[in-house]
């Protein structure tokens, strides 16, 4: 935040970051609107008006990073409860690992971290090359094309 919000702006912000939507929490904050549709676009408004960093709304919501970090460390240890029972009686009770949940951890983890780099494939029109169009300053004339083969690193 770049600066004191209002009492407005803080009641919104309050509302907004316990999970009421964008026309609630403008309602909650005093704003007046007609319907629900102009009530969002206030709210909106007022939320651009904020101007919140991701890691300020973590910071609000009480979203730490000691507390992201515990968290993480609960889904690495991630257990299931498993039951059986027999005619309609529960017999046993077992844990075991929760493996989707600690391998959706580690991925976490590994993002956090910078281990794993997203990658895009480009590619030209209709799946073919890519072509890049210059144009000369001096000239008037159409762009040439030029095959990314033909540039020299």
């Amino acid at each position: 935040m770049k600066y004191n919000p209002t009492v407005k702006e803080r009641r919104f912000l309050k509302a907004y970051l316990e999970g009421k939507s964008l026309a609630e929490s403008a309602k909650y904050a005093g704003s007046k609107g007609k319907d629900k549709d102009s009530l969002k676009v206030i709210g909106h408004q007022i939320l651009t008006r904020l101007n919140l960093s991701i890691d300020e709304t973590l910071t609000l919501s009480g979203l730490t990073d000691e507390v992201l970090a515990k968290k993480l460390q609960q889904g690495l240890e991630a257990e299931r409860l498993y039951l059986s029972s027999f005619e309609g009686k529960f017999l046993h009770e077992r844990k075991a690992p929760d493996i989707p949940t600690r391998l959706k951890a580690v991925e976490l983890v590994g993002r956090m971290r910078g281990h794993f780099k997203d990658r895009y494939e480009l590619t030209g029109k209709e799946g073919g090359d890519i072509v890049l169009q210059v144009r000369p300053a001096s000239a008037k004339r159409e762009p040439r094309k030029i095959q990314i083969d033909e540039i020299e690193d």
